[in-house]
């Protein structure tokens, strides 16, 4: 429909120009106009495009001249600040150095110092030692007296405490058993003796039936107590009568006999 439209459109244009001269000769006009107007547009076309690329140019020149004040720039920045690095490691050395001479020299003094104070403090202390040595042998001396003074004087006691006990228990025995006033025999002694364990294991017993409210074990404790008692009377008579009778043979005396007794 469109190339129909075209050919139609061609044709009556030739028509018109075949007709009207002076219409052909203003559109050939305007034709140049047209052509001259897109040369003039051509050349400030290319103009701009001349300038565009000459800037380009100048910014790449610009950007790499930047680019080398740049490094430039960072080189001198990195030459000063190792310098400053340098010249700071230089002065920490230096300080470092002085630091450890001042410390060496302190040290010196500190040493020489105390050495002159442990002088003093040994001193001190082998005067203090040999004070305290003294004050105490002087006082383990008075000690020692005072102690065997008190020791010597409790031993006589003692002594003098049992002999008291021993003839206060002597004297009760006797009364007790009517023994004679001489020193009884070995066997009356051994009797005695017997006579106040079995007593004792006795009580103990009954003190530990008491404890337990055992009413049995204590009327069994006392039972045993009596016959013990009995049984230590008829020996000890027995005894006494062996030690008279002894007694007399050795003195030629005559004894009853037993049947006469």
């Amino acid at each position: 429909m469109s190339r129909d439209f075209s050919r139609g459109a061609v044709a009556a244009l030739a028509l018109v120009l075949s007709t009207s001269p002076a219409f052909a000769d203003d559109l050939v006009e305007g034709a140049k106009k047209v052509e001259g107007a897109k040369r003039t547009l051509g050349n400030k076309v290319d103009a701009l495009a001349d300038e565009a690329s000459q800037r380009k140019e100048r910014a790449v020149e610009a950007a790499a001249d930047a680019k080398e004040r740049a490094l430039e720039a960072a080189e001198e920045a990195k030459e000063r600040g190792k310098e400053k690095v340098e010249s700071l490691e230089e002065r920490a050395d230096e300080a470092k150095e002085n630091a450890k001479a001042y410390a060496n020299e302190l040290k010196q003094k500190v040493t020489q110092r105390t050495q002159a104070l442990g002088d003093d403090a040994k001193g001190m202390v082998a005067k203090t030692k040999l004070w305290f040595k003294q004050a105490i042998q002087g006082v383990r001396d008075s000690l020692r007296s005072s102690l065997l003074g008190a020791a010597l004087a409790l031993d006589n006691q003692a002594k003098d405490a049992r002999e008291g006990a021993r003839k206060a228990h002597w004297e009760k025995l006797k009364a007790r058993y009517s023994l004679p006033d001489h020193a009884p025999t070995m066997e009356v002694s051994e009797e005695l003796r017997e006579h106040e364990e079995r007593l004792a294991r006795l009580r103990r017993a009954r003190e530990l039936a008491e404890s337990v409210e055992d009413q049995v074990s204590v009327a069994r404790a006392d039972h045993l107590a009596e016959r013990e008692y009995a049984r230590h009377r008829r020996t000890l008579k027995r005894l006494l009568e062996k030690e008279r009778r002894e007694k007399a043979l050795l003195d030629g005396e005559e004894l009853p006999s037993e049947a006469e007794e």
